[in-house]
């Protein structure tokens, strides 16, 4: 946002300059829109933690972890392959059992 508002209020001088600067306005737009949400949100809270305390922490608590938990979900599931690939190419490397180190991730 800093450089987008510095590109914005550079002055282009002259000729020697090939091509000019110039602001993308619409990042801008979207940086600025974010900004204020975030401000708008931490008054809001505020005011309804000051109105409402500690009640009124978790339904905003139960929304964030709704929209976080498919990706944290997907994340777990990512490492669980990872973790079954990397004992499934150790074993092939020792020479054990495959099947053993299988039902021994199953019971993990």
């Amino acid at each position: 946002m800093g450089i987008n508002l510095g590109r914005l209020v550079y002055w282009n001088q002259g000729p020697r300059h090939r091509e000019p600067v110039r602001a993308a306005r619409d990042r801008l737009v979207t940086h600025a829109t974010i900004l204020r949400l975030f401000l708008a949100g931490g008054v809001v809270g505020a005011r309804a933690f000051q109105a409402i305390a500690y009640t009124a922490v978790l339904p905003i608590a139960a929304a964030l972890v709704a929209v976080s938990a498919m990706p944290l979900i997907g994340d777990a599931r990512g490492l669980w392959h990872s973790f079954r690939r990397f004992a499934r190419e150790r074993c092939e490397v020792l020479g054990e059992n495959p099947n053993y180190v299988r039902s021994a991730i199953r019971l993990a």
